[in-house]
């Protein structure tokens, strides 16, 4: 049975050394990693509650802070860390909550013998789904309300672990028969997924291992689907990062052709190699940026997985959302614009390029292509249905036919937005 009140104080100062720290403080995972390896006595099921309470705190930081101003009667922003870890507590397990006794006299205690929250909600959408005002005036400006509402309410649940299946090792009915001791089930929009559907780490399993799945999200998926590389094409992978979709082009292209990996922070890709290693990827070539003015008229296919505000990730990634502001956001959209803009000239005549980004802004999506096309006249929109058809991906684009804008709700997978073009 877990001491609650020692956990409850291990969330509080969990947060406190989120919370405590100013503008540019490292993402809320790499903190709770770093508190967790200082703290070796605590225990899988300990380390699971802890970080289910801190995401639980962030993910519904101005929702709880205006509950607990309101039933306390409270008019400082500051809500200490204590009283908000109490609230989320005794929010998130009313029942267990009224069982739990303390042997020591702290902060936690105090409180939990004093407060009990107010089952009370605002008018105001943007504080009742707990978003930073910037990005309820970006999204209520640009889908209707049920679909936003819900859209909002799907960000706040705990994201689903999704697994892709490395066809350069194994199939998805293969490794499906192998993972039988795995709670899993197929996918529902890419053909190579799986999905988890109870919580159980897969990072020590020996089919991760031996490199027969990788996890990405299914939205994710879709990227590389829409790419549709052949196996003997050029591909650049502009923005790969730590080589997600990187690998699964791999995979797509056979291990054939030439898929270049580069990234403007080079730091991201130093876990591609490792990685491709394991999946049996060796087609893949991490090359740096300003080399690719080798490559110029030369690719068959540039993906620009853009740099954005990370909107559509919100479950994964809930600190990110408070680091939200006008000018993040425009220089995103300024950064957007200008790998556009430099490196449309890898693709030869007849090439197509993929753009693509796990936001659910206008400003970094449609707006950036239908600004792109304006620009360059020597590109025109490419259909998306071919594409996914071949690769039996039952989703239909938008009217438009080369763009579609996963929102959360949609498939129960990250919010991501993908848009295909071709140069004349």
């Amino acid at each position: 049975m877990k001491n609650i009140p020692l956990m409850l104080n291990h969330c509080s100062e969990l947060y406190s050394l989120w919370s405590g720290q100013n503008a540019g403080r490292p993402p809320a995972d790499r903190i709770m990693k770093s508190y967790f390896r200082s703290r070796h006595y605590l225990g899988a099921g300990d380390r699971r509650f802890i970080g289910y309470l801190f995401y639980d705190m962030i993910r519904n930081l101005r929702l709880y802070r205006w509950q607990i101003r309101n039933t306390r009667d409270m008019k400082s922003e500051n809500i200490p860390p204590a009283l908000l870890t109490v609230h989320a507590y005794k929010h998130r397990y009313p029942e267990e909550s009224k069982t739990v006794r303390f042997r020591l006299e702290d902060r936690i205690s105090r409180y939990f013998r004093e407060y009990s929250p107010a089952d009370i909600f605002p008018d105001h959408p943007a504080v009742r789904w707990s978003v930073p005002e910037l990005l309820w005036e970006k999204l209520n400006n640009s889908c209707p309300p049920e679909a936003l509402n819900r859209c909002l309410e799907t960000l706040l649940r705990r994201p689903e672990v999704h697994l892709r299946v490395n066809t350069l090792k194994t199939r998805l009915p293969d490794l499906l028969r192998e993972m039988r001791d795995v709670p899993v089930s197929k996918g529902k929009i890419s053909p190579a997924a799986l999905r988890l559907n109870k919580h159980t780490d897969l990072t020590r399993h020996p089919l991760f291992r031996r490199g027969m799945f990788e996890f990405q999200d299914e939205s994710s998926q879709l990227v590389a689907y829409a790419c549709d590389p052949q196996s003997n094409d050029l591909v650049v992978d502009l923005c790969a990062g730590g080589g997600g979709k990187t690998l699964h082009l791999a995979a797509l292209m056979q291990n054939k052709g030439t898929l270049i990996a580069t990234d403007r922070d080079p730091g991201r890709l130093r876990d591609l190699k490792p990685r491709a290693k394991r999946a049996g990827a060796s087609n893949i070539r991490v090359t740096a940026l300003r080399d690719l003015r080798h490559f110029r008229d030369r690719a068959d296919i540039l993906l620009i997985d853009a740099p954005c505000s990370g909107s559509g990730v919100y479950r994964r990634n809930p600190d990110a959302k408070w680091e939200l502001t006008n000018e993040m956001l425009d220089l995103r959209i300024s950064t957007q614009k200008r790998l556009l803009d430099e490196y449309a000239g890898l693709l030869k005549k007849g090439g197509r390029l993929i753009y693509a980004t796990c936001s659910l802004l206008p400003d970094e999506n449609a707006m950036q292509i239908d600004g792109f096309l304006q620009r360059h006249p020597g590109f025109a929109p490419a259909p998306l249905r071919d594409a996914f058809a071949k690769h039996s991906v039952d989703i239909p684009p938008s009217p438009a036919g080369h763009m579609l804008t996963i929102l959360p709700q949609d498939y129960d997978s990250d919010g991501f937005f993908i848009a295909a073009l071709r140069r004349k």
